[in-house]
């Protein structure tokens, strides 16, 4: 089964989590789909991980656009974000992407990100701070525990 993370990420926290699942799962392609648009079409099996920015999911208008050719794969999504999985734009971003392609989705995870205030142009960091609910620093709450169901996963279509 030819398996394969497409990984959207900007300012690394994203890859990072990409790169230990392939780590974990030898023979996983690893796939920048930030700056190239991959072809799911000879994939078995696609992780996509994908950063939450701003109240939305990155990868929606690629999973959108591609859906003729994602629906009959098999896919987990992962999505790396600042906000807890509970918390009510996390569930908001997840129920923006459309329901067909939701029930598509075999597996789920929303781990925690990275924030770096100094990597942001001043016009987003003006908007994390007006979005924000208390005044925002830099933090890195990246960890590779969080990758233990998305591993799970794949090992079992691995198979």
């Amino acid at each position: 089964m030819k398996t394969t993370i497409f990984y959207f990420s900007k300012f690394g926290a994203t890859k990072q989590y990409a790169e230990w699942i392939a780590e974990a799962v030898p023979g996983t392609k690893l796939v920048d789909a930030f700056n190239e648009a991959p072809d799911p079409s000879p994939y078995d099996a696609i992780i996509i991980a994908t950063r939450a920015y701003m109240g939305r999911i990155a990868a929606v208008s690629y999973l959108k656009s591609n859906w003729k050719t994602l629906k009959d794969k098999k896919m987990y999504l992962l999505v790396v974000g600042m906000s807890p999985p509970e918390a009510e734009d996390s569930q908001r971003q997840y129920y923006n992407i459309p329901i067909k392609i939701r029930k598509k989705i075999l597996g789920y995870s929303k781990v925690p990100g990275a924030i770096d205030l100094d990597k942001l142009s001043p016009i987003r960091r003006k908007l994390v701070q007006i979005f924000s609910q208390k005044v925002p620093v830099s933090k890195n709450m990246v960890a590779k525990e969080y990758i233990t169901p998305v591993v799970e996963w794949m090992k079992k279509q691995v198979v």
